[in-house]
């Protein structure tokens, strides 16, 4: 969370599970594995994912299948950071726009996120300043992603701990390849997983300081 990691979910609204195996492969094109690293973890997921993987390195889209068979909508989740999940979300509608895929993507998350959840019996459980249970912070980020131009905001309570043991924000955004989705998209995909970063640094996790400034993050007063 310090890293402002947290799940990142899409959906192809075609339909059409080739439209997911291209989004894969992008990724994998765009993250290109690093040894050791977080992106060598992200293509084991993205691989894992596929019943016939060789097909999908290969850009053999007819012949790809999935390992577990997609519930409604074909969508994918990953885990990414402060600074990745704008990059994807741009990926995605440069790829609509373009016509690789055949429909818009649309993007989302877990309420389970670096910034978006008060929850002292998970998420934010033994927070250093305190303040596990301190609901500010989803509020902000609430409000943030609808500034920031997010296609749907809801705020909700309970998730995965039970009704009245937690509060969280939720978004949703569009790609559907215009230049006002790609506006969006950069705002909304940097500043919500950046409140997880704010929400860490003013905690005094030196991690998100760290990463707040590697990140071109201005975080008044740090210490």
């Amino acid at each position: 969370f310090c890293l402002g990691r947290g799940p990142f979910r899409w959906a192809a609204l075609s339909g059409d599970p080739i439209d997911i195996y291209k989004t894969d492969y992008a990724l994998l094109e765009l993250f290109p594995k690093d040894a050791g690293g977080y992106n060598e973890r992200l293509h084991q997921w993205i691989l894992g994912c596929h019943a016939n993987p060789e097909a999908l390195l290969k850009g053999d889209f007819r012949n790809c299948a999935p390992k577990f068979a997609f519930q409604g909508l074909p969508s994918r989740i990953c885990w990414f950071g402060l600074g990745e999940r704008d990059k994807a979300g741009m990926l995605f509608n440069n790829m609509v726009q373009a016509g690789a895929v055949s429909a818009p993507i649309v993007i989302g998350r877990d309420h389970l996120d670096c910034g978006s959840v008060a929850s002292p019996n998970r998420e934010t459980e033994s927070m250093k300043d305190g303040t596990d249970a301190v609901s500010d912070w989803p509020l902000l980020n609430f409000a943030v992603n609808i500034a920031s131009g997010a296609s749907w905001v809801s705020f909700h309570h309970g998730g995965g701990v039970g009704i009245g043991f937690s509060q969280h924000a939720g978004q949703v955004i569009v790609a559907d390849g215009t230049d006002e989705a790609a506006q969006r998209l950069a705002r909304v995909l940097r500043n919500d997983p950046m409140m997880g970063i704010f929400r860490h640094a003013d905690a005094g996790y030196g991690d998100a300081i760290k990463c707040g400034r590697d990140q071109g993050v201005d975080i008044p007063m740090p210490d």
